[in-house]
């Protein structure tokens, strides 16, 4: 999952050399920014002719619109351009909307009762001791909130 990450993914290195071997399958990658000029969602400085990359069944959408979501070797590419040139023909366009995809550290710590910011689930965690753990302060439970924000 790659969501509202500015200037998305970037691929940068020599083929072959830095990056070898790179399969990416199964991802959602949704941006959300309408005002940078960066591609929004996959950028490699190489092409594809090496063979280092692979990728299958990923799902990707920008508001920018179609033409301004890849980069390859320093040019633009619209999504059917990318399909093309990855050869990701299980590739799909598709906006996905999550339950809740601003949740945060900062607004777990507001369901647990404390002030919804990063502050405070700091403190929180630092006023604990062996007497008195909570659960609800470890990494499980703070992933898991955010990760049911992104369930569509």
């Amino acid at each position: 999952m790659v969501y509202a990450w500015r200037g998305g993914i970037r691929w940068d290195g020599t083929p072959g050399v830095q990056l070898t071997g790179i399969r990416v399958h199964d991802n959602v990658l949704q941006g959300t920014d309408t005002a940078s000029p960066t591609t929004d969602l996959v950028t490699h400085t190489s092409d594809f002719s090496s063979g280092v990359f692979s990728y299958d069944g990923d799902v990707y959408y920008s508001p920018k619109g179609p033409a301004g979501w890849f980069e390859v070797a320093g040019a633009a590419m619209g999504f059917e351009a990318w399909v093309l040139a990855t050869g990701e023909t299980t590739a799909n366009r598709a906006q996905v909307t999550f339950g809740d995809p601003t949740r945060s550290v900062a607004t777990y710590e507001g369901t647990l009762g404390g002030p919804a910011t990063l502050e405070g689930f700091v403190l929180a965690v630092r006023a604990q001791s062996k007497a008195t753990w909570r659960p609800a302060y470890g990494a499980t439970a703070v992933n898991a909130y955010i990760r049911e924000g992104f369930q569509p």
